[in-house]
């Protein structure tokens, strides 16, 4: 964090959000962050991990709703702690899991090896979805990392991402894992009321500060006026997001337009995904057409 230029008035309230949480010296089992996205709460979530973990806690769980924002936050970690600190598991990250039978007896152990560290979470630091820890947890299958729990810290992120209808059972575990010696970060931008624990941070200060939106109501529109409107503004130049509730209309409207913009949905894989949202943040795109998969 001290490395970091710090030029914009976001940026020095970044740094001030990261220095409050670094300092928090609150005890309890289960702690809150709520700020407003882009403050850096990734950084933030694994610092104050760091703090309340137990001296001989075996390891720190960093838990997102999508694959794709696990690639993002592995690599923020991989940055500060290295490679071989940081596991990804998920369903596409078990790449040694299929042996061949063009691999010699030295691949063959490596592989098995792998496998059996990759299974009980060997990494201090694991980055994984919702659905594979919830599954492991309660979904009746075995759960070989599960000892691994005790004494360490959980970071449920983007809680608000978790369906309402699942709630209730999320907050039972939540419950639960402070009788096993488990610490839980609970960390989103707008967190669900279900959700309580010791705020971190004060709960509206940040959110007040970035007052970044105005939201514009337009009447209602055909489907062709509405894509008639959408290439009238973008002729503003400006860098545009249009997000639609449908890949089909997402389809529609980026075809619409030319196809000069950036396209994103679940039907992009996940490789292609993460290659062109590195290009928008090189700004090698002005428009982006996608479908809520870019929450």
């Amino acid at each position: 964090m001290e490395t970091l230029k710090i030029k914009t008035y976001l940026d020095k309230l970044r740094m001030k959000f990261h220095r409050e949480v670094a300092s928090f010296k609150g005890n309890g089992d289960i702690f809150t962050i709520s700020a407003p996205t882009g403050i850096g709460k990734t950084l933030a979530n694994i610092r104050l991990a760091l703090n309340i973990k137990s001296a001989n806690g075996s390891v720190i769980v960093y838990s997102l709703p999508l694959i794709n924002i696990i690639e993002q936050t592995a690599e923020v970690m991989k940055k500060v702690f290295g490679t071989n600190t940081v596991m990804e598991y998920h369903h596409l990250s078990d790449e040694f899991s299929q042996i061949s039978e063009e691999f010699t007896e030295e691949d063959i152990e490596r592989i098995r090896k792998y496998n059996v560290q990759y299974q009980i979470w060997y990494s201090p630091l694991v980055v994984t979805t919702f659905v594979s820890l919830l599954e492991g947890l309660i979904g009746g299958s075995k759960a070989p990392f599960f000892h691994r729990l005790p004494g360490g810290v959980l970071i449920l992120d983007e809680v608000q991402a978790i369906p309402h209808e699942k709630w209730g059972i999320v907050k039972e575990i939540i419950e639960f894992l402070p009788k096993i010696g488990v610490k839980v970060i609970i960390s989103t931008a707008t967190m669900p009321v279900l959700f309580q624990g010791i705020s971190v941070v004060k709960k509206r200060e940040y959110h007040e500060k970035l007052d970044r939106f105005v939201l514009k109501i337009e009447k209602e529109k055909t489907f062709d006026e509405f894509k008639s409107w959408v290439t009238q503004l973008l002729k503003d130049g400006k860098s545009t997001l249009i997000i639609m509730n449908t890949i089909k209309s997402a389809e529609d409207i980026w075809e619409s337009i030319g196809k000069k913009a950036c396209f994103l949905s679940s039907r992009v894989l996940p490789l292609h995904r993460s290659e062109r949202i590195k290009e928008l943040k090189k700004g090698e795109y002005k428009i982006c057409v996608s479908t809520q998969v870019v929450e």
